[in-house]
């Protein structure tokens, strides 16, 4: 993985310790996030530490002697593992001298609102990744000692009107995603092949969930095929949904016409090989999908929701579909595929919007001032 922080780096009004807490550190946009955050403040300085219940970016996290602390899954509820996981979090806050807690999840925030009570001089922040519909009293009440972190204006809007958080009290910081090299070494040969017989490689990274829309995939890469039998579909991550994945296309009758590559940590260098990307998800947060595409020089035909548009511009860094949308979905894949010079502009212009307002340094430095703010007051 390849990191230059960039910033101008803020006044640093001290070294701080700073306890990441998330679910896991396995797939996901959330954890790329922790992920990022937790190398950017070792490298401003910071001692960082990493607790989650294990992925596959802790042997990453270790490449820059971050400790990643092992406990169990946050979202269980069994009494006797969440006196474990507490017994473990007192000790790391105890044994490291931890300055800040910030949490990534709503359960993470729990156990962290009910530690600044044993640990009153402990500063909690909290990012919300995704909107929810539930838990509405007790999400509420478990951020009231907490800074609050929306990544985009969508969860913003869902903290204000479900959860009832004043608007004050809640930043903006859009996800950003670090620019990587493309490294050839990692070149997927299967998808070189294809690129030889001249195919369109139309990509869909996530997940494999309802949430996803993996199955609307399928089904628009099925119809547009029938039009444009150039057009291969390729499917990157895993999930719950696996099994039905695969069945789902081997009764469409496109074994050989999808190719899954499970989970891949070159994602960049992969998007690279790729044509465009589609992104049919029924609800988001603030994916970090588009913004790879963008910073790679790539589209994408994305859900018309609430997230994915405030990312997407229709037109203008890409096409936006009405939601589980299959006719849609089809359009604009064979759009995308047989229009080059609509498929150009599109790329120009993503290319122009990552640099205007998802810049790696420009999150990071964010983030930064936060952390100083809050060991300001």
């Amino acid at each position: 993985m390849y990191f230059e922080y960039t910033a101008k780096s803020s006044e640093r009004v001290s070294k701080v310790n700073i306890l990441y807490l998330s679910r896991t550190m396995d797939q996901g946009g959330a954890e790329k996030i922790v992920y990022q955050l937790a190398v950017s403040s070792k490298k401003q300085g910071h001692n960082v530490w990493v607790a989650s219940s294990g992925g596959s970016y802790v042997p990453l996290l270790e490449e820059f002697q971050i400790e990643h602390i092992s406990i169990q899954d946050l979202e269980c509820k069994k009494p006797a593992v969440i006196l474990q996981s507490w017994g473990l979090l007192k000790q790391t806050i105890v044994k490291k001298q931890i300055d800040i807690i910030h949490t990534h999840h709503r359960m993470a925030a729990f156990y962290a609102y009910f530690l600044k009570r044993q640990f009153p001089e402990i500063q909690l922040v909290y990012t919300a990744h995704n909107v929810f519909l539930n838990k509405r009293w007790l999400t509420s009440k478990l951020l009231t000692t907490s800074e609050i972190v929306a990544v985009g204006n969508s969860v913003k809007k869902n903290l204000i009107e479900f959860f009832g958080i004043p608007e004050s009290s809640i930043k903006v910081i859009y996800n950003a995603v670090q620019p990587e090299k493309i490294e050839p070494q990692y070149y997927n040969k299967e998808l070189i092949d294809l690129k030889k017989e001249r195919t369109v490689l139309v990509g869909m990274i996530g997940r494999l969930s309802e949430q996803k829309g993996i199955d609307i995939f399928i089904q628009a890469i099925k119809i547009s095929r029938h039009k444009n039998p150039a057009i291969r579909g390729v499917i990157i991550g895993d999930g719950e949904l696996r099994e039905k994945v695969e069945e789902w296309i081997e009764k469409s009758e496109l074994t050989h016409e999808i190719v899954m590559l499970g989970f891949q940590r070159h994602i960049i260098t992969l998007i690279s090989q790729l044509d465009f990307l589609v992104m049919p998800s029924r609800w988001e947060g603030f994916p970090l999908t588009p913004i790879e595409a963008f910073l790679v020089g790539k589209t994408i035909a994305a859900s018309d929701i609430d997230g994915l548009n405030e990312v997407v511009k229709n037109n203008e860094s890409g096409l936006l579909v009405p939601k589980d949308d299959v006719e849609g979905f089809s359009h604009a894949i064979l759009e995308l595929a047989e229009n080059s010079k609509l498929r150009e502009k599109l790329e120009i212009n993503g290319k122009s919007y990552y640099k205007e307002n998802f810049e790696f340094g420009m999150f990071t430095e964010k983030y930064q001032k936060l952390y100083d703010d809050m060991m300001a007051n």
